[in-house]
Formats: C-alpha cells, structure tokens, sequence
C-alpha cells in the first residue's frame, strides 16, 4: 500500500503537527553562587562538567541598541551539547583562594562540591571522572596550582580563558585559549598542553551578553572544547548524520513544521544563502517553515547528496534540491 501525499498546506489540527516537547530539565541552585543544569538532549543523561564564570559586573556587556547574538550563554550551550553543568559564579571581588580546606570561599572547595553535586545526580552517566572550564582569567594560575587537589576530586581535563597560555604546567590535560598573537604563526602544543589563540579578542569574547564577543572565535573554539571534554570525558557524543536525515525527512517528506521543529535547539536558525531565507529564533523560523517554505514546494521535490562532511558538532553537504 502506497504512502499517503505529502499534505500541502498547514494543518495545526493534524497528527503530523504534534511533535514531542523539547528536552526539559529544570537547573537547581546548589548554593548561593552555583546552579546544576542536567543535560538538554533527547538522551538526558551525559557526563559532568563545572564551569567557573566571572562575575557579571565584571564583563562589559552589549551596547542597549547593539542586536544580541542568538548564541547561549555557556551554561545552557553546554547543556544543550549532552553535559550535566554546575556553573559557579564569582562574586565581585573575586574570591580569595586559600588552599584551606576550612575555607567556605575557597574556589578549589566549591568544585569538590560541585563534582559531588553532579555524581549524586542521576542524569549523569559518568561518574568517575569530571572537566574543568575556566571562564575567569584572575583564578587560572590559582587553580592550576592547585591540580593535585582538582585530580583527587575528579578532575580529568582542564579549558581555560586567557589573554595568555598558563605558564604553570599540570598531569592534568590542559586545553588554554588565549587572546595573544600566535608563536611562529602556529598554536602551541606540548605533552598534556594544547594552545590556541585568537587575535585581537579579549577572554570575553565567549560571552554571547559581552561587549567583546566574537561569533567567529566562540563557535571556533566551543568546537575545540567539545572535541577536548569528548576525548577526556568518553562522550557524549551523537549520530549527526541520523538527527539530519530526520530533521531533512519532516521537512521535504512527511512535511510537519513541528516535528521539523523538534530536531533542533531550542532558539535555532538557519538561513538558506541561494535566497538568504531563513529565520532567527523559534518564533520566527517557525514562521518561515509554516508560511513560506515546507508547503511552498512542489509534490516531487527530493534531495541528493554531492558530499558530505561531518564534524564534531556540524554537517556540512552539497545537496541540491531537484524539483
């Protein structure tokens, strides 16, 4: 028995347009200067990270007329690439580290926590070992010197953010992005040491709510930290390919604006460069799909692959639409 059409308008009363919720979890506050977010993919589980943030006042934020970038903020970018995050936030001024177990401000103590925190949860897969993502360049060198401590609580793998790479070294992998020029043209690489750099950026430039923000150095580099905390973490890691071929199915096939809806984050966007067509948010892209491009096009259109590139958190492919 043949498949039925394809419909060729909306039906928002139709089956097809019922599509299952977005990943879900609600963050918690461990305390007065950290939140746990379990992870926000359809799996609900992954490893554990930590994430060590500068204070807001601290970051000199977007001009009020400036268009804020669609990009997270780290916590929930995380989140939504499969981790369980803690993020710790630094008061103004910053805390004081005092290697002193007694000592409530004691940084190195609130990641033991927070480490604690995410190996009693249950959507965290992996237990026994944790990352460590630096935002706040004044407590780097202090928390490298204090390695052996991050080991013994879990820590397996260190990213930092700096204007320039660490000079103290650990027997823990270190991943260091810098805001220096690079030496002889090239990023520096030594045993359990890896530098990049970024030019003319500042650490903020990872901050989608910062003055300083740089689309291009924070995709670039979010995708190196992703490679990193994957290799040292075991995961998580997803089939990129099987989420395109569902996302290009809903779209072009079965042609349901929601369910094409739900293979993607929660404030996508796309852009389709032929007709620079798109949309930015859910709202608006939600829009674009229902009004101008699932039912728009013609009853036999279907795609063919020329190539196809994949990358650890992106497809890149050749397919020319056939009509």
């Amino acid at each position: 028995m043949a498949a039925p059409p394809p419909p060729t308008v909306y039906d928002p009363a139709s089956p097809s347009e019922s599509a299952p919720p977005l990943p879900s979890a609600p963050s918690s506050v461990l305390g007065p200067s950290s939140v746990l977010q379990p992870p926000l993919s359809r799996r609900g589980s992954g490893p554990g990270i930590v994430l060590v943030l500068p204070s807001p006042s601290t970051i000199p934020p977007l001009s009020p007329d400036a268009e804020k970038p669609l990009d997270p903020e780290p916590l929930l970018k995380w989140a939504e690439e499969g981790f369980a995050v803690v993020a710790i936030t630094l008061p103004e001024p910053e805390m004081e580290l005092t290697g002193d177990d007694a000592s409530a401000s004691d940084v190195v103590n609130l990641i033991r926590d927070a480490v604690d925190a995410l190996r009693k949860h249950e959507s965290v897969d992996t237990k026994d070992k944790f990352a460590l993502v630096i935002y706040e360049e004044a407590v780097v060198s202090e928390l490298l010197l204090d390695a052996d401590r991050l080991q013994q609580h879990g820590i397996a793998g260190i990213v930092t953010f700096s204007h320039a790479a660490p000079e103290i070294t650990t027997s823990i992998p270190l991943l260091a992005h810098t805001s220096t020029a690079k030496i002889n043209g090239s990023d520096v690489q030594k045993s359990n040491v890896t530098v990049h750099s970024y030019p003319e950026t500042t650490p903020h430039f990872i901050f989608p709510s910062a003055a300083a923000y740089n689309n291009a150095a924070a995709t670039l580099s979010h995708t190196r930290s992703l490679v990193f905390l994957r290799k040292h973490l075991g995961g998580p890691d997803f089939d990129l390919e099987a989420i395109w071929e569902e996302h290009c199915y809903w779209e072009f096939e079965a042609r349901s604006v929601a369910k094409t809806m739900a293979t993607m984050v929660a404030e996508p966007y796309v852009n389709h460069i032929p007709t620079m067509t798109g949309g930015i948010g859910r709202e608006k892209l939600t829009a674009f799909y229902r009004d101008h491009f699932i039912f728009c096009n013609p009853p036999d259109t279907h795609l063919k692959t020329v190539s196809r590139t994949i990358g650890p958190d992106r497809i890149i492919g050749k397919i020319p639409p056939s009509l």
